[in-house]
């Protein structure tokens, strides 16, 4: 599964809390040109990683496998 990939401006502590919270995790600053606020800003970079690929369950365990 690829990630999911957010900007948010390095200043709007909320939208940051939000995705840390969602799973997000930081990797990096950008500076950018925000529209919003016509000039230029810091952005930060976050990343949501897919689910960790796990061993088929054991199918003498009654769990239902995914094909």
């Amino acid at each position: 599964m690829r990630p999911v990939f957010a900007r948010a401006a390095s200043d709007n502590v909320r939208s940051l809390k939000v995705l840390q919270k969602a799973g997000f995790a930081v990797i990096g600053t950008e500076i950018s040109y925000a529209d919003g606020r016509n000039k230029e800003i810091e952005e930060t970079i976050l990343r949501l990683d897919g689910p960790a690929k796990t061993a088929p369950s054991d199918a003498s365990s009654g769990e239902r496998q995914a094909h």
